[in-house]
């Protein structure tokens, strides 16, 4: 009953499919196997009706049988499906499962995520954003005023150790020391993200009774936090969309500061609104000319993201990815009915705003439309939709190992390009089969 467990059930029900080439040649074997018992029973008959031998014209059927049986299938599939993951290897891609090689060279639509496979995922903020002050940040963290405020209180909503990249570039800045806490300031307690929570709130206790609450999270999440009206928010909607154009992920930083225990559930707690903060998380070199020659082999590019739509919209055009169709959100996917979802796949190429659990509904609706479907993911929750998929392709560097497990394949580098050179390589194995 946890979401583990959750997750747990959804893979053990999906069952694996076969491979086209394994449909084919269980369709070939089944056909010569025929062939065989044919002849086998015809060289019988004709044997012994000749020679008036019954037993010797058996042994005669049973004996072309046994030379009709084509025993090197096996080994021709096994060793071309070793040279094929030994070429694959070379560029960077790892083969777990060898029958899905001929399936990666059938592949119609690559699913990918934008951050770490279309993106560098080396996040560092550039902007800062409130009412009083619009910083563009550098190397350097800006003077002490409302825009390193809103730096501050991040860094107080970030994990001390930090793994995820915008954490990195938020205590990459602020570095040790905070001028909103005391010295002695010790982390209380901590609300991670959550389905109707998309903000990380942490509350820090100083030595006396004050509490100091932090929370960064999605633009919404914050405004709901602040309990912000909705003329304000529209304003600061379309401030955060200016942002998104940029290409940047935009987060909203909210804080609050009340005396004695902080309550439970945190969002009984009026926060204030601080501002914006936004990272920059350059495209790929290499992406839009990996793009570019899938859709020139016919391959059509799906572009899957947890982030705001005008940032997903930025970076797609940015990569050559097709935009004509615009953006469809998580909550608009969740309201469609299977046969929509269908029909929606068919002209739009982004997603944003996407649940992990979403993309195995994406999955099985371009397989419904009768398409060999890519899929790459990287967090526990990928692991249905990459089980799901025909070729499930796991992230080497930042795949949790549940992603990993369920994959087919395994990108070394994290790179799209890694992706296209494999079906590239995919197709030529599949022609020499």
């Amino acid at each position: 009953r946890s979401s583990l467990g959750l997750i747990g059930a959804s893979l053990a029900q999906l069952e694996e499919e076969q491979t086209p080439l394994q449909q084919t040649a269980g369709r070939l074997v089944a056909m010569l196997g025929g062939l065989a018992l044919g002849f086998c029973g015809l060289i019988a008959i004709a044997y012994g009706a000749i020679h008036r031998d019954w037993s010797a014209g058996v042994l005669s059927g049973i004996t072309v049988a046994i030379a009709l049986i084509p025993e090197e299938f096996p080994m021709v599939l096994a060793v071309f499906m070793a040279l094929g993951a030994w070429r694959l290897a070379t560029h960077r891609v790892l083969v777990r499962r060898s029958a899905v090689i001929e399936a990666l060279g059938g592949a119609t639509v690559l699913c990918v995520d934008k951050t770490g496979t279309l993106t560098e995922n080396h996040m560092r903020v550039a902007r800062l954003w409130s009412d009083q002050e619009d910083c563009r940040v550098d190397a350097l963290p800006p003077a002490p005023g409302p825009a390193r405020d809103i730096l501050d209180y991040a860094a107080l909503a970030s994990a001390l150790r930090p793994v995820d990249p915008m954490d990195r570039a938020i205590r990459a800045l602020t570095g040790e020391r905070n001028s909103v806490l005391q010295p002695h300031a010790v982390l209380e307690r901590a609300w991670p993200l959550r389905p109707e929570m998309m903000a990380i709130i942490q509350v820090w206790r100083s030595d006396g009774e004050d509490r100091i609450a932090a929370a960064k999270g999605a633009p919404e999440a914050i405004f709901k936090l602040c309990r912000l009206p909705d003329a304000q928010v529209d304003q600061l909607s379309a401030t955060m969309r200016k942002l998104a154009d940029e290409g940047l992920r935009v987060l909203g930083v909210a804080a609050c500061r009340i005396g004695g225990a902080f309550p439970d559930p945190p969002e009984s707690v009026a926060f204030d609104f601080l501002g914006l903060i936004g990272f920059l998380d350059p495209l790929r070199a290499d992406a839009p000319a990996a793009i570019q020659e899938a859709r020139a082999a016919g391959l059509k590019v799906i572009m899957i993201t947890g982030d705001h739509p005008a940032t997903a919209h930025a970076i797609a055009k940015q990569a050559g990815i097709d935009v004509a169709a615009d953006v469809t959100l998580g909550a608009e996917l969740a309201r469609l009915s299977p046969k929509d979802v269908q029909q929606r796949l068919q002209n739009t190429r982004v997603f944003a705003r996407i649940a992990p659990e979403q993309k195995l509904m994406i999955v099985e609706a371009l397989k419904a439309n009768d398409e060999v479907v890519a899929m790459t993911g990287d967090g526990v929750n990928d692991a249905p939709a990459l089980e799901s998929a025909h070729i499930g392709i796991a992230m080497g560097k930042r795949g949790s190992d549940v992603a990993r497990e369920s994959a087919d394949l395994i990108l070394l580098d994290d790179s799209f390009a890694s992706i296209v050179g494999g079906v590239r390589l995919g197709r030529r194995i599949f022609i020499n089969l």
